[in-house]
């Protein structure tokens, strides 16, 4: 929420539903890096597909669904309109209130997010309410974030109506939160960071190992000896794991020298049961084919010559979610900032 306008007769704060677009632009670029890399027919690859279109369609939600929000506080009319508006700019809902029965103004804090036993000011997540005086509360949005300039929108529409800031809660605890509070995020933080950081690492050897292999590889005809697709499990957290990955068998010769391979892929990859029995159908047994060879070590040789989105879906989805989490904790320093500034 952010004063758009303000003057002695009229103060005009708004909300474009920025923090929760961003999370769904996120959500939207995940959603459809599952589906390019995992859902490319049916049978096994219903899965990957089926979680990619949950998680864009969730995406897609919230982009388009957060409304756009405009509180306009009129000193000469009296009123307070609350204008809230669609992605495209048509009109939604339009509400008045009487300035005369509004007691308050709050930055309210959310307490979905906090642990048992933690106070409100632990969870950093924000919205503008307006306080009526029989006690009822209108939030200006439908969604909490840690933006700091909550705080400051609530303060100028107090200061606009000449209303005095809230009491702090008996008890309540210090806006800023002592060291040992502050450790598990922090550190939570740090693991998120090393996580990341070690996809991208792996996404990146990958890419090169991958660009290495396309660029030294050298055409050679191969005659296509037997094809099968052999099953690859992964064991983890969650369980088995179980891909598929396509096998050919090829024989091609170097120099005089006959060699044998059986990968086709530069990365020996396994994915969906769709995509590599698809894959093993363009090289029929009997046919002659090109292989590519590393000159280096003939006996090394695949089939397929093109480049792979596996090492772009271990680069590209860590990155993003860094960048989100840089982002907000930006705007949790400038939260604890402003309260810090506000409460000295």
């Amino acid at each position: 929420m952010k004063i758009a306008r303000s003057t002695p007769d009229l103060l005009v704060l708004t909300d474009l539903g920025a923090p929760i677009r961003a999370v769904g632009g996120v959500c939207l670029i995940l959603g459809a890096t599952f589906i390019a890399v995992g859902g490319r027919g049916i049978g096994s690859a219903v899965m990957p597909t089926l979680i990619g279109g949950v998680v864009a369609i969730a995406g897609l939600l919230m982009v388009v669904l957060p409304s756009r929000v405009t509180a306009a506080f009129d000193r000469p009319g009296r009123t307070l309109v609350i204008t809230r508006r669609g992605i495209t700019g048509r009109k939604q809902t339009r509400d008045e209130v009487d300035l005369s029965k509004i007691s308050g103004v709050e930055a309210a804090e959310s307490t979905g997010l906090a642990r048992p036993g933690q106070t409100a000011s632990g969870t950093g997540m924000f919205r503008v309410e307006i306080v009526l005086r029989d006690g009822a509360r209108v939030p200006l949005t439908s969604y909490y974030s840690n933006s700091p300039t909550h705080a400051t929108a609530a303060a100028a529409a107090r200061a606009f109506l000449g209303l005095a800031p809230p009491a702090p809660a008996v008890g309540a605890a210090s806006p800023v939160l002592p060291s040992a509070e502050r450790r598990v995020p922090r550190s939570s933080l740090v693991f998120m960071a090393v996580l990341c950081s070690a996809f991208v690492a792996l996404g990146a050897w990958l890419f090169l190992t991958e660009g290495r292999r396309l660029s030294n590889a050298r055409p050679v005809p191969a005659t296509v000896l037997a094809t099968d697709v052999r099953s690859v499990r992964s064991t983890g957290r969650g369980g088995t794991t179980v891909t598929l990955k396509p096998v050919v068998l090829f024989r091609y010769n170097i120099n005089g020298r006959e060699y044998t391979a059986d990968r086709v892929t530069p990365l020996n990859e396994s994915r969906s049961g769709q995509w590599a029995y698809k894959l093993i159908a363009r090289y029929p047994v009997g046919a002659t084919v090109t292989a590519w060879f590393d000159p280096a070590h003939p006996e090394q040789a695949f089939l397929l010559h093109e480049w792979s989105l596996l090492p772009l879906f271990f680069v590209v989805f860590p990155l993003l979610l860094l960048g989100l989490m840089t982002f907000m904790v930006l705007r949790a320093r400038r939260t604890a900032a402003a309260k810090s500034a506000g409460g000295s």
